[in-house]
């Protein structure tokens, strides 16, 4: 058993998927988010002092199948406002004596694949292989201390963080996205039938050439991949009418594919309470 999320060609000719990836583990490690206000709102505060933005700091270990986040999200106090912009930052685990303690190698312990790393994702894949039809060993890792900003093309789009009341916002890994090729923007991509070890699918970071290219291309549809908005409706799901994008971009298919699901997207939820005012 796993999460199911199918490989998708590059010219997206094809009627059916190149196969389907089982995934048995898929995490990331966030290293912090910080949502921020349009500048336009905060011209027209009159208190002075109002913060800006919000800063969660982490690290926090993101599970993408079972949509939980280690360790657990706090309830954090902010300013009631719009909130058009966030940004995230990777994190890679450190285990290096020679670099500053991490904080979650040794909940992790040296033997997890996770270590070294800021996301992993291991299964197996059956489907097209090179020109074979096969069902192989998968792994893809990344080393990412990266950050990345989510918003909307449209500065005034956001979710509004309501006064004395609870919010639930989260920020949405659609995992559905991440290996459909044909979303790159290379005239002639690349996907798994440009792999020539039909024995095995690992992508490290440590490969160039095709393998590079593969993961040059899953590594921008993670970065597009990332939705946020505020779970109006208090389900525990983003939905198309809740998240930063045209509903266009939230409905792409198959089992394991982000459809209003954020089971199957994975995601970090976050409790925000606003702030109350001064009596």
């Amino acid at each position: 058993t796993g999460l199911g999320v199918s490989v998708i060609a590059w010219d997206g000719t094809d009627a059916d998927p190149l196969g389907t990836l089982t995934l048995t583990d898929a995490r990331l490690v966030l290293k912090e988010f910080k949502f921020k206000r349009p500048e336009a709102e905060l011209e027209d505060e009159s208190d002075e002092g109002e913060n800006d933005s919000i800063k969660i700091e982490g690290p926090y270990i993101v599970n993408l199948i079972d949509n939980t986040v280690t360790p657990e999200l706090e309830l954090v106090d902010v300013v009631a406002g719009t909130y058009t912009e966030i940004e995230v930052k990777l994190h890679k685990i450190r285990d290096d004596e020679d670099d500053e303690a991490d904080p979650l190698a040794p909940v992790l312990g040296p033997a997890d694949p996770l270590v070294g790393n800021s996301i992993y994702l291991e299964g197996s894949y059956t489907g097209t292989l090179g020109d074979a039809e096969v069902t192989v060993p998968f792994s893809l890792s990344f080393d990412l201390d990266e950050e990345f900003r989510l918003s909307d093309v449209d500065p005034s789009v956001g979710f509004a963080i309501n006064e004395n009341m609870l919010n639930d916002v989260i920020i949405a890994f659609r995992i559905g996205t991440w290996f459909d090729f044909s979303l790159s923007e290379e005239d002639e991509g690349v996907d798994f039938r440009d792999l020539e070890d039909t024995t095995q699918i690992v992508l490290g970071h440590d490969f160039g050439g095709t393998h590079g290219k593969v993961r040059k291309a899953i590594k921008e549809n993670i970065k597009e991949s990332a939705d946020y908005g505020r779970d109006v409706d208090d389900d525990g799901w983003l939905d198309a009418d809740e998240d930063d994008d045209p509903d266009e971009h939230d409905s792409v298919g198959e089992d394991g594919e982000a459809e209003d699901d954020e089971s199957d997207d994975g995601g970090a939820e976050d409790d925000a309470e606003d702030e109350k005012e001064e009596e």
